[in-house]
């Protein structure tokens, strides 16, 4: 075997088979096969290109990579079951990984959202979810975006492979999406929101009267996909129908669609009847159910379902701006007394604008809907039920709904709101208050660095301090008698492969979350816990 370099080029020649040239940031694909003649198929020509690279690999000492078996070839006819499904998704993460994530190209990215397709023709919407939100972060990743990391990539595609890993056949499970009919909903509220990746929506925060439970419906476009939908409060976004007229007060739903995380699925579908106007004894209602809603279910698949509480307000207390995080904040305080701190980033001028013109107007404020981040533990305004005398209550979305008019503000709100736009034109790096990790998130953490710092250069051993870490990281484990995730960490300690990362990075950052899901917990009282004892 020989190989002749000329600049970016590359020349392969061996005795028996054709000339191989290899353009440096081609790639495979660019690799160019002398047919000096001859004529063969496009596999021929992959395989003479596989078998140059197979050479120059062993001529510098080091073995190829063979599978120990042929994949599995998903059926060209019908409709592919979800272990045809499962094997494609697996294939193209688990390659991801062995690139590396701090290497990976748009072009890597093919076999994934290939992946994608064969879950959309498998009938597997929810996988498909799964695959089009990791694509997203990773092509953002791939265009060096400063608000995609490593570690976003990693527990997007660690999420990816735990679900179609542990996923029933359908056959043998729950469908992701049945019909439903929701006699009373009442809405409490919507945030228009922008991912990482560039993509765009809104989410729509709905009570379910008869369940007893808050449920969402998302629609959303992956980045630079239909210019139409923006950012409005009129334009119909959700069923065919504008956030301003769900918001106008409870309604009926024919016809939904209900997935399996209980989510409503958006489209033009269902029928919405209007049930009248929303009063304040209803929401004391729901306020006093979200108040005792356990946040434990935030450690599902797919979006996070959002932690929505209502809260009665029995004062509104000052606005005012944390400059650390660059936030407008509002301090209202509720029935008990309890004080709830609402914020909004400052960097959305039109969110602010409606905070604070429903500050400064005169109508009161009656409830607010928030939406509790566990991660940050932040509080999000996604309603607030202005009270409109003699017609019920106005819900209005900070993040959708028009602001106020700006002429008619008192001098105090317009220097406040001129100190806004003054924060917002500075840097954009927000700090949060820090809070004490508790023992199992500092073994999440642990395993989670060491699993992304692996993940993201595609190398598989351990530095000294890597695992000096993971042996302290298993021993706090065993401790606390977390055995699933002592054992996890001692899988990645002594053979961190591809797989081994993913489900490690799974179990970390689920591990994670449930913690700060209970340490977010509301105490029950001595009481309570005298009864529980």
């Amino acid at each position: 075997m020989e190989v002749a370099v000329d600049g970016p080029r590359a020349e392969v020649s061996w005795p028996g088979a054709p000339r191989v040239t290899y353009v440096a940031g081609a790639g495979f694909p660019g690799m160019l096969v002398a047919r000096e003649g001859a004529a063969w198929s496009d596999a021929d020509e992959r395989r003479w290109r596989l078998e140059a690279l197979v050479h120059v690999w062993r001529a510098h000492g080091r073995p190829w990579p063979w599978p120990e078996r042929a994949a599995a070839t998903p059926r060209v006819t019908g409709v592919p079951d979800a272990r045809a499904v499962a094997d494609e998704v697996v294939r193209a993460v688990e390659r991801l990984l062995d690139v590396g994530l701090s290497h990976v190209g748009r072009d890597d990215l093919e076999e994934l959202r290939g992946a994608g397709v064969v879950a959309r023709l498998g009938r597997r919407p929810a996988v498909q979810r799964l695959v089009t939100s990791a694509v997203g972060r990773l092509e953002a990743l791939a265009d060096r975006r400063d608000a995609v990391d490593e570690t976003d990539c990693l527990l997007a595609l660690a999420e990816l492979w735990a679900y179609v890993q542990a996923e029933p056949p359908p056959d043998a499970g729950t469908p992701d999406e049945r019909p439903t009919d929701l006699a009373r909903v009442v809405p409490l509220g919507a945030r228009w929101w922008v991912a990482a990746s560039g993509a765009r929506g809104v989410t729509v925060h709905l009570w379910d009267a008869d369940a007893g439970r808050v449920r969402s419906v998302t629609t959303g476009r992956p980045p630079g996909a239909d210019p139409t939908f923006r950012r409005s409060w009129d334009l119909p976004l959700v069923w065919g129908r504008s956030v301003e007229a769900l918001c106008r007060g409870p309604f009926a739903l024919r016809g939904a669609t209900e997935r399996a995380d209980t989510g409503l699925r958006a489209g033009e579908g269902p029928a919405v009847e209007p049930l009248g106007a929303l009063d304040a004894d209803e929401l004391r209602d729901v306020a006093a159910r979200t108040a005792t809603t356990p946040p434990r279910v935030e450690a599902g698949f797919g979006r996070t379902p959002a932690a929505v509480r209502v809260v009665m307000v029995r004062e509104a207390g000052a606005i005012g701006l944390d400059e650390v995080a660059q936030e407008l904040t509002w301090t209202l305080v509720a029935a008990d007394g309890a004080e709830t701190v609402v914020r909004v980033d400052a960097a959305d001028e039109a969110a602010c604008d409606t905070l604070l013109g429903v500050a400064a107007g005169s109508r009161r404020v009656v409830a607010v809907a928030v939406e509790r981040d566990l991660a940050s533990r932040r509080d999000e305004a996604v309603g607030l039920f202005v009270d409109r005398p003699g017609e019920g209550l106005d819900v209005v979305v900070p993040t959708l709904t028009p602001a106020y008019d700006h002429r008619a503000w008192s001098t105090p709100w317009t220097r406040l709101r001129a100190r806004v736009r003054s924060l917002r034109g500075r840097a954009g790096a927000h700090a949060r208050e820090v809070v004490v990790p508790t023992p199992v998130e500092e073994v999440c953490d642990t395993l989670l660095d060491t699993v992304v710092a692996l993940a993201a250069t595609g190398r598989r051993h351990l530095t000294p301090h890597q695992a000096s870490a993971l042996a302290r990281a298993a021993r706090t484990a065993d401790d606390l008698g977390a055995t699933t995730l002592a054992a996890t960490v001692g899988l990645v300690a002594h053979e961190p492969d591809s797989a081994r990362l993913l489900r490690a990075g799974f179990i970390a950052s689920r591990g994670r979350a449930l913690a700060r899901a209970v340490a977010a917990a509301p105490d029950p009282g001595p009481r309570a816990r005298e009864a529980s004892a």
